[in-house]
């Protein structure tokens, strides 16, 4: 797979964010705790990395870091002692008390080098309760000059205590448009469009799903939608042909189609489900069916049911009867199927 080198890219629709961000800066009013929340696969870390990295120049110019002093040097070199990140030990596991309480005994000394110390938490939502209480007193306490910057892609998931201690920035997903001329520049040879499709509107995800062999996962599972939708396959052998799929991909992608639907239902000129080929066709024919005859609460029932289960994606479910409760749902919306 290529690898994305964004290091020293500003992406256009983190603009409004970079300005409010350096207004901060020049009026030296930086929130001791800023969360950046936004979809995964937007650029969050980036800015994050981005913010941090100025923070710390000693010789900033425009509002970016130079590059070449000594702090740039440490910072690219990830030697820096005053930029600490804090991340699951393991990807996917949670951010345990212990990282945090390290993390608290360090905050009691003076930056070494910078005016600033900066705690990058990333991803944020990974707290585990205890190691949120203890950051919690921390951030109740932060001392002098210590920069906490929380990166989340669920924002609802991080405890409304530590939301209440922190400013919130919210990073927005770029335009359709915007994200697949992105993404076009850096991977000509592919269709653009349909990756951004696949990554629920993410340039970033788009790009790293782009070589992974995942279309073909998201074709099987938009057909077996389908399917489900006209009664043409039962949920439990669905179920059993996305076996080979990520569950998370998934829970995505089927949450991404739900609200499109909800979307459309309040405002029917969104369009519609876009596919290909003869998938577009289906979708489209089914979107004039349940535009009559959608059970709404049901669709929001769903909606709920999808967000729970990305709740529980971390713990040990039967993902065999978790797809099958999704899909006897979306099943009852209507009537005919199932």
């Amino acid at each position: 797979m290529k690898d994305l080198h964004l290091n020293n890219e500003q992406l256009p629709w983190h603009s409004s964010c970079r300005e409010q961000l350096n207004g901060y800066i020049a009026n030296n009013r930086i929130p001791h705790a800023l969360i950046l929340a936004g979809h995964e696969g937007i650029g969050k870390m980036l800015l994050a990395q981005q913010i941090s990295h100025l923070l710390l120049c000693d010789r900033p110019k425009n509002n970016q870091a130079c590059g070449s002093c000594h702090a740039c040097k440490l910072i690219l070199a990830a030697t820096h002692p005053d930029f600490i990140m804090v991340s699951p030990e393991e990807e996917g596991k949670s951010i345990l008390i212990d990282r945090i309480r390290a993390l608290a005994n360090t905050l009691t000394l003076k930056p070494h080098y910078a005016k600033y110390r900066i705690i990058l938490i990333n991803p944020a939502h990974k707290l585990n309760r205890n190691a949120a209480n203890a950051l919690l007193k921390t951030l109740e306490e932060p001392g002098e000059n210590n920069l906490f910057l929380l990166v989340t892609d669920q924002l609802e998931s991080l405890p409304a205590t530590i939301r209440s201690r922190c400013q919130t920035l919210h990073v927005p997903t770029p335009e359709q448009c915007d994200a697949i001329s992105w993404l076009a520049k850096r991977l000509p040879n592919q269709n653009a469009a349909r990756l951004i499709k696949i990554a629920a509107g993410s340039p970033i995800k788009a790009f790293n799903l782009a070589e992974s062999g995942v279309e073909k996962d998201y074709e099987l599972l938009e057909s077996l939608w389908l399917e489900l939708y006209k009664g043409q396959i039962d949920p439990i052998t669905a179920a059993s042909k996305t076996e080979k799929i990520r569950l998370s991909l998934i829970i995505e992608w089927i949450t991404h189609w739900v609200v499109e639907l909800v979307q459309i239902q309040f405002d029917p000129d969104l369009g519609q489900l876009k596919g290909s080929g003869q998938e577009a066709a289906g979708a489209s024919d089914i979107l004039k069916d349940l535009q009559s005859s959608l059970d709404l609460r049901r669709l929001f029932d769903l909606l709920e049911q999808l967000y729970q289960a990305k709740r529980l994606l971390d713990s040990s479910v039967n993902r065999q009867l978790m797809l099958e409760a999704i899909f006897i749902s979306w099943c009852s919306i209507n009537k005919k199927s199932c």
